[in-house]
């Protein structure tokens, strides 16, 4: 059996609220989202790639198109960002020479590289799909834990 995730991570992948406000970032999503199997915080020691799971298709070169996960590419990028601990994910691109960070890349759905997550086990609701326009429930679910966080805050579907 698959499962998916909706997760809510900060725009800014060095930002880490304190546990008291993602505690209560977690119960608004619990609150909001009373479907979900389960609603968890994780919290890590440094920047970490929040993935869309089976979700991921394509990861393209935003200044020329190129995709980097079909031929290898991005997948030697994420390894080198590991090796550096997520300190290093900026890297000059051989299919054109331009210079992006991981997170810059061009995703086929969303994908996030932070130091929390909040995680809704099926969630129950489609509001953050790709392929549609944020609706109202989305962007005060996504207002209210910005304020909360005190930090701008983006949406991840993953499965698994």
């Amino acid at each position: 059996m698959s499962d998916n995730f909706l997760r809510f991570v900060a725009t800014d992948p060095e930002a880490l609220p304190g546990s008291a406000r993602t505690a209560r970032a977690r119960d608004i999503v619990a609150e909001r989202l009373p479907r979900a199997d389960v609603v968890e915080v994780g919290r890590f020691s440094s920047v970490n790639f929040i993935d869309c799971g089976g979700n991921l298709e394509s990861a393209r070169c935003p200044s020329c198109g190129a995709d980097l996960l079909s031929d290898g590419t991005w997948t030697r990028l994420l390894e080198q960002a590991w090796e550096s601990g997520m300190s290093r994910r900026s890297f000059t691109l051989a299919c054109c020479g331009a210079g992006h960070a991981l997170e810059e890349l061009d995703y086929c759905w969303p994908v996030a590289f932070g130091r929390f997550s909040i995680d809704a086990r099926n969630p129950g609701v489609d509001w953050f799909h790709p392929d549609r326009e944020l609706g109202y429930e989305a962007r005060e679910l996504l207002s209210e834990l910005a304020s909360t966080l005190d930090t701008d805050v983006t949406a991840i579907w993953q499965h698994i």
